[in-house]
């Protein structure tokens, strides 16, 4: 299972977080993603388009998240983060889901042997 923990602090100061947030990626919420509009090639002309569409389709804590509880997420992560590094790391585990990588299951290789 690839995942992505963001936890939140309450100010740049604190050290210890006060609740985080799960994501996890799967081919299913990469789908997900692209449905609502994240674009895997323009990732940063849309950041907060393509930051919503992250948060949406791998939040990892309720089957059905509030549109209200999403744009939430999306202020708290901004708050706390700059959104090109969060952005990164989102597109670094929707890479892994096609490209694979140490938290990726393993895939079968065409490669005759």
């Amino acid at each position: 299972m690839i995942e992505l923990t963001i936890p939140i602090y309450e100010d740049a100061d604190s050290t210890t977080p006060t609740h985080e947030y799960r994501f996890e990626f799967t081919h299913d919420n990469v789908r997900k993603f692209e449905a609502l509009g994240g674009d895997p090639q323009n990732y940063l002309g849309h950041m907060l388009t393509s930051l919503t569409a992250f948060v949406s389709a791998t939040y990892k804590g309720e089957p059905n998240v509030s549109n209200t509880k999403i744009k939430r997420i999306v202020e708290e992560i901004m708050e706390c983060y700059d959104p090109v590094q969060i952005l990164g790391d989102f597109a670094e585990k929707y890479s892994e889901v096609f490209l694979g990588g140490e938290n990726a299951p393993p895939k079968r290789s065409l490669t005759k042997r």
